[in-house]
């Protein structure tokens, strides 16, 4: 229900962040033609906390370095949502030894899993459960 491509109409708001859709999928594109509003996919993950993907960084890390790898999440989702309004970081939990993040979409979970795990030296697991169209990343 998150990804129905048919659902909706071309020049369609998202009421809550704006990207409109065009074409068959969803940009960042200004319009003052919209046609009709809806909430979009990746607001509506975020809204109910139903994430596509699940990225589990196993290790303790000092304040110092979770700041460096937060900043770097931040930058890495900038850049992916630029291009591709619907992958977004949902949420981002700290424990004492794991730090999970929640992404609206499978891309995005995929590149902070890489990112992390370049700048951590570090090696990641995949799990792609495609006919729910989850990912899961352990990186350790």
């Amino acid at each position: 229900a998150y990804n129905d491509h048919n659902k909706f109409e071309n020049l369609t708001l998202c009421s809550t962040c704006g990207a409109v859709y065009v074409e068959g999928r969803w940009t960042w594109q200004k319009t003052e033609q919209a046609q009709h509003s809806v909430e979009c996919p990746a607001c509506r993950r975020s809204r109910e906390h139903y994430p596509a993907g699940f990225i589990t960084l196993r290790m303790t890390l000092s304040k110092d370095q979770w700041n460096k790898i937060s900043a770097l999440l931040k930058h890495t989702e900038e850049n992916e949502k630029a291009e591709h309004p619907m992958e977004r970081i949902i949420d981002i939990k700290l424990t004492e030894r794991e730090a999970l993040i929640t992404t609206t979409g499978i891309y995005l979970a995929r590149r902070l899993a890489e990112a992390m795990a370049g700048s951590l030296d570090l090696k990641t697991d995949y799990d792609h459960l495609k006919e729910e169209k989850i990912l899961r990343v352990s990186v350790s």
